[in-house]
């Protein structure tokens, strides 16, 4: 098995960022780039 990756958009508040994913069954969190964060006006939660 190789390592597999997807083209995706992610959304909030009206923006959007297109992204590359890497792919992972045993996966339960999202890990985005500080310059995505920035992009959809993330702020972190503490």
């Amino acid at each position: 098995m190789g390592i597999v990756y997807v083209d995706g958009v992610v959304k909030h508040s009206g923006k959007s960022v297109k992204v590359r994913l890497l792919m992972d069954s045993g996966t339960t969190y999202t890990v985005l780039t500080e310059n995505v964060w920035k992009e959809l006006g993330l702020e972190p939660l503490s």
